[in-house]
């Protein structure tokens, strides 16, 4: 399968819906958790948006690279998917990890000479983020099957592998 631009609108449209969802849920878990207001009050509205952009932007592509693999003409393979899915959702937390090591901490840590501190927590949270990132991406796969059944694309797969429209 041969990778090519996917729909820019789709991949605006997928990333944009996995930020949201993904803020919106890490919010209301947090606010069950522990109290809101104490783990937000050291956060400013710069820093807060940064975050969102970083996370955003990493989203948008790994999106569109999810999606340049497994969209195949006018339909999905689902399969292709889930795996891609999984693959780049590791992959976007990845970076996102990393933009928040280099930017938040990374600063701190090296100007107290902690870089033994530095590589550690970059290390082992590279490891974290893969895995987490990937079961997440892995769910918004699924997620993303649904929306596109709901929507009525065709598929393409393992139960719709014809080129004939009146069979897929």
């Amino acid at each position: 399968m041969g990778e090519r631009a996917p729909d820019p609108l789709l991949v605006w449209a997928f990333g944009t819906f996995h930020v949201a969802f993904l803020v919106a849920a890490l919010v209301a878990l947090l606010h069950v958790a522990a109290p809101l207001g104490d783990l937000l009050r050291g956060l400013d509205t710069v820093t807060g948006l940064a975050l969102y952009l970083v996370l955003w932007a990493t989203t948008w592509w790994t999106a569109r690279a999810v999606l340049a693999r497994a969209t195949v003409g006018g339909g999905v393979d689902r399969l292709a998917l889930l795996k891609q899915g999984l693959l780049w959702g590791g992959v976007n937390g990845v970076c996102f990890l990393l933009a928040l090591v280099l930017v938040l901490l990374g600063p701190r840590l090296i100007a107290e000479g902690e870089f033994v501190a530095l590589v550690l927590v970059a290390g082992i949270g590279v490891a974290v983020a893969l895995v987490v990132g990937g079961l997440v991406g892995g769910l918004f796969a699924l997620l993303d099957l649904l929306l596109f059944r709901l929507a009525g694309w065709p598929r393409r797969g393992s139960d719709a592998t014809t080129d004939d429209p009146e069979r897929r």
